[in-house]
């Protein structure tokens, strides 16, 4: 949790044994005040080869950016299929001179059983298979397309797959207002609907 209107460093230290990594903040905005260039940060934007060189194995960078604008946001990897095997999470930046509801930060994924690198590996994930569309394209057009589909889906990192495991919950009374936060993390899927089940106790 951040307050807006102020100067943010984030230190990440990659303590991956052999892969580099980067992280990108989604949704900030590194071009200053105003898009101008007074506080501009686009070396913290962390698009690798693009804004930054990737972290090595073992070292640490430091973002720095201004949290100029309040909202619900997000950090993930901009680094091969790292975003897909679980770096991300959420960044909230809160103004002080608004009111503040109860809330919940609901993340919504999809999730393989196997790791990213062998499903995009195998399934030539990043490869062009038709004429006009890329493999996510064809799932949405009504092409056959070849290769898995998520085994779960996951809200806060909580699921199922083929077992009985905890759902994720979030408790409520009647009457009061509450903020929920959704972010879409899905790396295959996309969440257009959400449904909610209440029952009372």
């Amino acid at each position: 949790m951040l307050f807006s209107t102020v100067q943010v460093y984030i230190h990440v230290h990659n303590q991956l044994m052999t892969d580099s990594a980067t992280i990108h903040w989604h949704g900030i905005n590194m071009k200053g005040i105003n898009n101008t260039i007074s506080g501009a940060t686009p070396w913290s934007d962390g698009v690798p080869y693009v804004t930054q060189c990737p972290i090595l194995p073992g070292a640490t960078f430091t973002h720095v950016f201004a949290a100029n604008e309040a909202g619900t946001f997000w950090y993930h990897s901009h680094q091969e299929m790292q975003k897909m095997d679980g770096l991300f999470g959420a960044l909230v930046i809160y103004d002080p001179s608004r009111t503040h509801y109860p809330s919940f930060t609901v993340i919504n994924t999809d999730w393989m059983q196997v790791g990213a690198t062998y499903y995009a590996s195998n399934y030539n994930y990043f490869n062009i298979r038709t004429p006009n569309y890329g493999p996510i394209q064809e799932r949405y057009a009504g092409v056959d397309a070849p290769g898995p589909y998520a085994d779960s889906h996951l809200v806060n990192g909580r699921g199922r797959f083929n077992n009985t495991a905890p759902l994720e919950v979030h408790r409520v009374e009647q009457g009061r207002v509450y903020l929920f936060r959704f972010i879409n993390a899905g790396f295959d899927d996309e969440y257009g609907v959400c449904t909610m089940h209440s029952e009372s106790k």
